[in-house]
């Protein structure tokens, strides 16, 4: 069995019209040891007869893996069964939908293996469909490795640095592995939430790199498009957020230090009401909306009604309300804990 540096992985589900140009973007890498793994999540187009064409011929065939997921998992599915089969010592994601540079991996793994870092993040473009620019998002260069400090700056939202997403991060292997590190089940719209949480409650080492390394499309009718998402799709959003914060809340008994403890119930909080606010966000009669809030709001027991319904109401009447709330979030906690 041959042995990689890197495992490159990516999912492939109705992405007939841009797989072509992912694909090629991760083939024409510069860095020689990389297995490409291809997980087929039985999309409907014609995807995967377009990869089929291009392993048959490209060059680096023989690197390229194929798992043929039978039925439809959903991308949490995808990134777990890459976590587990990947032969490489790295393991890095990306989507379907999107680009590379042909430096991309050589530059993360010359900065994980300088710093011995649990994961490298690369900085990155934002692009519209027209391809023009939207937005870069361009990191310092700069290595941290202070064990719970970590922790408790990414709980205290004082490390912003990090992007939830999993793609253009550059992963030990044997770290995800070590500490049991996976997308929460059954989650397909949120499947990155839970990921990005378990990395940074169990990092020790974590290093930034300035040089962009990948290319992100917003395109219209994408998962991560939140303007054009369906009544449903909101709703299915906060119901697999609230099935994360519930996972997340066991963390509370695995640590004894009070700030830790006092940090990720602030953390916990702060989502839940970003998740009311997506509740609040689509069409639906005030009552539904009040509803929806009060169960957002349900673990949190000394919280009186009055409150979950002055707050419900003003979401609903006043759109912007929803983003002063999470901003104002310790003003919140107060009520919530009166």
């Amino acid at each position: 069995m041959k042995n990689y540096e890197v495992t490159l992985s990516i999912p492939v589900y109705n992405v007939e019209k841009y797989i072509h140009t992912a694909l090629f973007s991760a083939l024409n890498q510069n860095f020689e040891s990389i297995e490409f793994l291809i997980v087929d999540d039985k999309g409907t187009d014609r995807s995967m007869e377009l990869v089929n064409e291009i392993v048959t011929t490209h060059l680096r065939k023989n690197d390229i893996r194929i798992i043929d997921n039978l039925v439809n998992k959903g991308l949490s599915e995808c990134r777990n069964i890459a976590v587990r089969e990947a032969k490489g010592k790295y393991l890095y994601f990306m989507d379907s939908d999107d680009e590379i540079v042909p430096e991309c991996i050589s530059i993360l793994h010359k900065r994980i293996l300088e710093t011995d870092a649990d994961m490298v993040v690369g900085s990155y473009v934002r692009k519209k469909e027209n391809k023009v620019v939207s937005k870069d998002w361009v990191y310092e260069d700069m290595f941290t490795g202070f064990s719970d400090g970590l922790k408790k700056l990414y709980l205290s939202r004082k490390l912003r640095k990090v992007h939830t997403p999993l793609w253009n991060k550059l992963y030990n292997l044997d770290f995800l592995r070590r500490n049991e590190i996976l997308c929460a089940p059954q989650t397909r719209l949120v499947d990155d939430m839970y990921f990005t949480f378990l990395v940074m409650w169990n990092i020790k080492k974590l290093c930034f790199v300035s040089d962009i390394t990948y290319l992100y499309y917003e395109r219209s009718g994408a998962l991560t498009d939140m303007r054009i998402k369906k009544n449903d799709k909101h709703s299915r959003i906060a119901s697999e957020g609230m099935c994360i914060i519930d996972l997340k809340k066991k963390f509370l008994f695995k640590t004894t230090d009070p700030i830790i403890q006092s940090l990720l119930s602030d953390y916990i909080i702060r989502e839940i009401l970003f998740l009311a606010s997506v509740q609040c966000s689509y069409r639906l009669p005030l009552r539904n909306k009040i509803e929806s809030i009060d169960r957002l709001l349900k673990p949190f027991e000394r919280c009186t009604g009055k409150y979950k319904i002055i707050y419900s109401i003003l979401c609903s009447l006043f759109p912007v309300f929803k983003y002063i709330v999470v901003s104002s979030f310790i003003k919140i906690k107060k009520l919530i804990h009166a």
